[in-house]
């Protein structure tokens, strides 16, 4: 099926919201992008007047859309520039999804974002979400924040205890022990009030 047709037939429910999921796998960061398809051609007409988008195939409209995504994101990661590249487009009739590299710091825990790729459709809503386990953050990208944000998440949980810090919890717990057989054994002692002889 050409992606023309699609295109024509496509009815999304809310055409002017994009989802850009920021998250890090494996020390490097993938942003997945899913696009209502029909507001993507929208904005993909209204940013490109001069193209007869019909006209084009499906490899040269896919190379489009990566073009314009990758002119309309900027990002930094922990003050870092993050360049967005080697997109990877799959169209579909309701959803396109976008699968980009990015450079910089993985995981992140400060993400400054201007995304206004599709901007030129009225009413255009990019949501940003940091996925970073076990934390998540994000913020709506739109004409009245001139489509810029910055989302900050606690520092990463570090799944390995650091040898220079010592074992806190080892510590305290033998400095507790002590404390526990000495209560253990005087609630274990016979009491001698009462008794008579």
């Amino acid at each position: 099926m050409s992606w023309a047709l699609w295109v024509a037939t496509a009815s999304a429910h809310v055409p002017n919201i994009a989802s850009y999921n920021l998250d890090s796998q494996d020390g490097h960061n993938v942003l997945r992008i899913s696009l209502p398809s029909d507001g993507m051609h929208q904005a993909l007409k209204l940013e490109h007047p001069d193209l007869e988008l019909s006209q084009l195939d499906t490899q040269a409209y896919q190379a489009l859309l990566s073009q314009t995504l990758l002119d309309g994101i900027a990002l930094e990661l922990d003050g870092q520039d993050a360049p967005v590249d080697r997109c990877v487009v799959s169209l579909a009739p309701h959803q396109t999804q976008v699968l980009c590299a990015v450079a910089g710091p993985s995981p992140s825990t400060q993400v400054q974002a201007r995304i206004d790729a599709l901007s030129a459709q009225t009413g255009q809503n990019n949501v940003l979400r940091v996925l970073t386990h076990p934390q998540a953050g994000h913020v709506v990208l739109k004409d009245a924040n001139d489509f810029q944000g910055s989302i900050q998440l606690a520092q990463p949980v570090s799944q390995e205890p650091d040898p220079e810090q010592g074992w806190p919890w080892a510590w305290g717990s033998l400095l507790l022990f002590p404390v526990f057989l000495t209560a253990l054994t005087l609630s274990s002692r016979p009491t001698t009030a009462g008794t008579q002889t």
